[in-house]
């Protein structure tokens, strides 16, 4: 996982330049875990730009309590953004996409991707399972398995206890197997 020292973040509290170069370095890592989130390349693209929007907007008033604070701190507003958005969609459903028509997009966009999206074409397989996983479920199983991180770091971007975390996990595994033994 990457870690930033406390004195970089500082540093680019006062320098845009500095800034620019943080958040270039968790633009991918943000985008492909949102990408895991919504399985839509356009709205992981939108979601991210929004992310990294609120990040700046927001970035004087960071306080960096330790080497991974930022990053739980992205995640944690990429993770709001990404719930904002499915709880407008549950308001408006006219305005999901075709599934089938979702499976294509993603599947080209897929295929075009950088190398380090091959990791990930088991994702596609198990997708449609775990979008009938819980929210909370889903974005544990998400940031675990796809992006590494260990409870205590997903509890720190959840701002949860690491055991509230050990028990979601069970419960998304347990959840998640009897979807996939279901014929």
């Amino acid at each position: 996982m990457i870690r930033i020292e406390i004195a970089h973040i500082e540093a680019a509290k006062s320098d845009h330049i500095v800034l620019s170069q943080l958040f270039e370095r968790f633009w991918d890592p943000v985008f492909r875990y949102l990408i895991q989130k919504t399985a839509d390349v356009d709205r992981a693209k939108d979601l991210t730009q929004e992310t990294f929007l609120k990040a700046y907007r927001n970035f004087s008033k960071f306080r960096p309590q330790n080497e991974f604070s930022f990053v739980a701190w992205l995640y944690r507003i990429a993770t709001n953004e990404a719930n904002q958005h499915f709880r407008f969609l549950s308001r408006h459903p006219e305005l999901h996409t075709n599934n089938e028509q979702l499976e294509n997009i993603l599947q080209d966009e897929l295929r075009i991707a950088k190398n380090e999206f091959k990791k990930y074409d088991a994702f596609l397989e198990i997708h449609k399972y775990l979008k009938k996983l819980r929210s909370r479920y889903q974005t544990v199983l998400t940031l675990h398995y796809f992006e590494e991180f260990s409870f205590e770091e997903i509890a720190d971007i959840l701002m949860k206890n690491p055991n509230t975390i050990r028990t979601w996990h069970r419960r998304a595994i347990k959840n998640l197997q009897r979807l996939m033994e279901k014929p």
